[in-house]
């Protein structure tokens, strides 16, 4: 008899348990005691045959397409779970069975063989699938009720590692733990994710993997609601029997920050003084733009007052525009120098109490959102009554975040390590944190009109005297 012997496992994460080759031996030395003729052999090494599973099996498709042209008149497997466990695929063999060579089926540890040509052989390959459906759904059932009694429990999950913990995921690993905490303190302070990790992979600190950090990875660790001693299992939340690294507001702090610095990269802001320039002519902002002086110049990076905006709409009066480099300079100095006053380091310190009610308000609402969600699954809220009260939250949940993150820049001193210089820090940070540290001294730049002349100023053609720095402090 011609036969193709198929082999499979559903996990193999480790490269060390029983795999697919010892499967393909024992078929094969079952095949030559009996003299079959083995013409091909088929394996899916780590893939589940669940209804559960959504990952293609490409060994099983290369099966089906050399039964349909090979002459092959058996499948030969260990175990027939290792073949099916849907119905549903038993059945296209059973019609291959109809129009080629195929016309059984053999599981050589469950002792027999199974007739595709007669009704009593079809009658026991669908029984035997059925009962691997059956197990598979047993053994699903047991895994929930498993994963959801540990979750009551605050136990961790399982699986890798989690950064900042042990193996297990129960117990701190300091020094980790330290890393989180300055990540979460430069985020919310207008750190960007790109120059934490920059940072971290220059410091030759690895993820919990042991590889280098990216944007994506230390954004999952310091979303993550572990970090605050909660468990959470389907969308329900329990008490963690791990310790927290982070306070439930500081890392409400850290989702509020990497909301803000999504939205404003969605929206794009990469000019220092963005908001903080005005025109002395008409009392208009200044906006960041890049254009050349003359036709075939390279564009130059300036703050402009604009005539009309892309519509057509009149906006200022187009009589102040600014190279930006010049007068960055002048403002970051002029920042930096009354950063390096005492009492004004003292004035500018964090106050956190002014942040706590708007947290504890946010949480609040967050958590009503979820109750929200529970009420439309039971049926007490029909859909359209939950886009209604999801509608009026979350307009809250919106500018509870826009006070919030008016609110961070009090705190941007406090990302400064011991021994480290503002002027330093403002060298490390990126746009967000300068941006931040600006607008807690300065209230507005007034640009005059006027031309510099011969004016020079570090090589710039530029008058200073034209600035005027108004200040908050």
């Amino acid at each position: 008899m011609r036969v193709a012997i198929y082999a499979r496992i559903s996990r193999d994460s480790s490269g060390i348990s029983e795999n697919t080759d010892i499967q393909i031996s024992l078929c094969k030395e079952y095949a030559e005691e009996r003299g079959w003729e083995v013409v091909g052999t088929f394996q899916d090494n780590d893939i589940s045959a669940s209804k559960y599973s959504t990952k293609p099996r490409p060994g099983y498709n290369t099966l089906i397409t050399a039964l349909k042209s090979d002459g092959i008149e058996a499948v030969l497997v260990v175990e027939m779970s290792r073949l099916y466990r849907r119905i549903e695929e038993l059945l296209e063999l059973i019609k291959l069975a109809e129009t080629t060579s195929l016309n059984h089926i053999v599981a050589i540890e469950e002792g027999s063989g199974y007739d595709l040509s007669t009704g009593i052989g079809i009658r026991n390959a669908v029984s035997s699938v059925s009962n691997a459906v059956y197990e598979s759904r047993k053994m699903s059932d047991r895994l929930k009720r498993k994963f959801r009694a540990r979750a009551k429990s605050g136990l961790a999950h399982g699986g890798s590692r989690p950064y900042g913990y042990e193996t297990g995921g129960m117990v701190i690993r300091e020094e980790e733990a330290q890393i989180i905490r300055q990540a979460a303190a430069r985020i919310i302070q207008g750190t960007s994710v790109a120059t934490i990790v920059k940072d971290l992979n220059d410091r030759g600190v690895p993820s919990a993997s042991g590889k280098k950090w990216g944007h994506k990875s230390l954004k999952q660790v310091l979303t993550r609601k572990r970090l605050v001693g909660i468990r959470t299992h389907r969308g329900v939340e329990y008490p963690a029997a791990w310790p927290p690294i982070l306070l439930l507001e500081e890392w409400e702090m850290v989702q509020v920050a990497l909301w803000e610095s999504y939205r404003k990269r969605t929206f794009g802001r990469t000019y220092l003084l963005t908001g903080l320039l005005e025109c002395g002519s008409c009392g208009k902002p200044l906006l960041g733009d890049a254009h050349p002086n003359r036709a075939g110049q390279e564009p130059k990076r300036r703050y402009s007052c604009k005539k009309g905006d892309n519509y057509g709409g009149y906006i200022g009066c187009g009589k102040v525009s600014r190279l930006s480099e010049p007068i960055e300079i002048l403002v970051s100095e002029a920042v930096l120098y009354r950063l390096e006053s005492e009492d004004l380091a003292a004035l500018l310190a964090p106050k956190r109490p002014e942040i706590k009610p708007l947290l504890e308000r946010y949480q609040f609402l967050q958590q009503r959102l979820q109750d929200f969600v529970k009420d439309y699954a039971t049926g007490l809220l029909d859909r359209q009554q939950l886009a209604l009260a999801k509608g009026k939250i979350e307009d809250e949940i919106a500018k509870i975040q826009a006070e919030l993150t008016a609110a961070q820049p009090r705190q941007a001193l406090s990302v400064i390590e011991a021994g480290q210089t503002v002027k330093d820090a403002w060298k490390q940070e990126g746009l967000e944190w300068r941006r931040n540290l600006l607008s807690l001294l300065v209230e507005k730049v007034v640009v005059h009109p006027g031309y510099p002349g011969r004016s020079r100023w570090r090589g710039f053609v530029f008058d200073p005297s034209k600035v005027e720095i108004v200040w908050r402090v």
